[in-house]
């Protein structure tokens, strides 16, 4: 699994062409060595295009996948703008540790 760094404005682009964007949301001073090992500080995400009566919103509207509680590996469908899922994070997680501002790894295969 290869990890590449990307932004925002990368993140929204990608989802628009392509339709999905599967990857780590983390803060900005994690190393790459601990989003997804190490101490696994990455939070995975897999983002995608909603569409409302038939025109899809990419600006605005895209989904995350969260697990479950107790069982990592089944995901719920939770929609939420992706603005408002970057504000969650950085209200909860930013410190002066892991960073102030997430920066998004994407998984390529």
């Amino acid at each position: 699994m290869k990890l590449v760094r990307q932004t925002k404005v990368q993140v929204k682009a990608y989802v628009r062409k392509n339709g999905k964007w599967n990857g780590y949301m983390v803060g900005s001073k994690v190393s790459e060595y601990h989003i997804a090992s190490g101490w696994c500080l990455g939070f995975r995400i897999l983002l995608g295009l909603h569409e409302t009566r038939g025109v899809v919103d990419a600006e605005n509207e895209v989904c995350e996948n969260v697990p479950l509680p107790g069982n990592p590996h089944n995901y719920d469908f939770v929609p939420r703008t992706f603005d408002s899922l970057i504000n969650n994070w950085s209200y909860y997680n930013s410190c002066s540790e892991t960073g102030y501002y997430p920066i998004f790894y994407h998984i390529v295969k």
